[in-house]
């Protein structure tokens, strides 16, 4: 499995996920891990943009045209989505990342090779 990383690439996975050793030895040793680590590069260039079409009464004042920035993994970027997410809007797009990003991990969606 390792044939296609480095021991230093994973020594990064495993510093950045904060496995002990008895973890990451389970991680390397899922037959989809090496796969979705080579995806990474892809994952890494998506955003997700999600724009708010339609809201009343939200307590955390979303107004239609705000929008939420996420990066290819998931993480909200919040230099650029609104000081307060309501978590209900965050309910609604949980989903649809995950969604675009098996899609990539499943080479059914291009971004680049």
């Amino acid at each position: 499995m390792e044939n296609n990383i480095s021991k230093e690439m994973w020594d990064i996975f495993q510093n950045r996920l904060g496995y002990n050793n008895d973890e990451m030895k389970l991680f390397k040793e899922n037959p989809r891990t090496e796969s979705i680590l080579l995806k990474i590069p892809a994952l890494a260039k998506m955003r997700f943009i999600f724009e708010i079409v339609q809201s009343h009464g939200c307590g955390c004042n979303h107004k239609k045209g705000d929008k939420l920035y996420f990066d290819g993994f998931g993480q909200l970027i919040p230099e650029l989505s609104p000081q307060r997410i309501c978590a209900f809007a965050i309910s609604a797009v949980s989903q649809l990342i995950f969604t675009a990003q098996e899609l990539v991990l499943q080479r059914k969606i291009f971004l680049d090779n």
